[in-house]
């Protein structure tokens, strides 16, 4: 086991990469394989350690408890930087102290916020047992009908913010994490500026068409526009090493937990 309960509805995960992290004990997402494991999407993780480096910077969006936050900043150092969005305000405590119970402060940045296309506020859904799978859209009719005999689903009011207000800081960014639980378009709408500037050199998306609802297409619309813009898209094997391919068997599929769109 790589977990122990320390009290306070909190458990102390050992990471398999060696940092420490707090998460809920009543969580029924990320918590029980953090505590079986050591770490959640083993072939993401291990991409992590293969492809950034020291003074490397990446940017986590939607990070939740901080686990992959912490992966980044472990690999690209205090020469490095990472940026990290997280709106919920239960996740957004644990991954300001889980950057701080590592030590991390110093290189990591974290924002109290929701990327997206512009700035405001929006409707935030929540699940109560499933910290894992809040999302600016909502839930979709068979996740109710299978989880509401012992979850409860609510919203909070959180605040967005684009992508673009990093122009200016970063003349690089070599990895954004995007996993959003189906508001991913909305995140890249939102980066364009960063696009069309050669700044970002790569983004990690979740696809899962399910949980996109009406957001699917206009997904699909950027990432089409990526391709004809001549981004590459990619999945992960097992061991975290990339493997090239055409974008439409993915979204005929309509599932991947990591897309690698890069740039050529």
């Amino acid at each position: 086991m790589h977990g122990t309960y320390v009290g306070h509805g909190r458990v102390l995960v050992k990471t398999t990469f060696g940092a420490r992290l707090l998460a809920p004990s009543d969580d029924l997402g990320l918590m029980p394989e953090l505590v079986a494991e050591g770490c959640y999407d083993a072939p993401f993780t291990s991409f992590l350690q293969r492809e950034l480096s020291a003074g490397g910077v990446a940017v986590d969006v939607g990070a939740n408890l901080g686990l992959f936050t912490l992966l980044m900043a472990w690999q690209v150092g205090p020469t490095g930087a990472v940026v990290a969005y997280e709106p919920e305000p239960r996740n957004f405590e644990l991954l300001e102290q889980n950057v701080s119970l590592n030590h991390l402060d110093p290189w990591v940045e974290i924002r109290r916020a929701g990327a997206s296309d512009a700035a405001g506020t929006a409707k935030l859904h929540r699940s109560k047992r499933f910290g894992m799978y809040h999302s600016l859209v909502p839930f979709e009719p068979g996740y109710v009908q299978r989880h509401m005999s012992f979850d409860e689903l609510d919203e909070v009011e959180v605040p967005l913010e684009p992508l673009d207000d990093l122009l200016g800081r970063f003349e690089r960014i070599d990895l954004v994490k995007v996993d959003v639980e189906g508001a991913e378009a909305a995140v890249l709408r939102g980066a364009r500026g960063l696009i069309a500037a050669g700044i970002v050199q790569r983004f990690s998306v979740e696809v899962n068409r399910p949980r996109s609802g009406d957001a699917w297409r206009p997904f699909v619309d950027e990432l089409r526009a990526l391709g004809a813009a001549g981004w590459t898209f990619a999945t992960l094997e097992a061991d975290g090493t990339p493997v090239p391919t055409p974008l439409d068997p993915v979204l005929e599929t309509g599932r991947a937990s990591q897309l690698l769109v890069e740039r050529l």
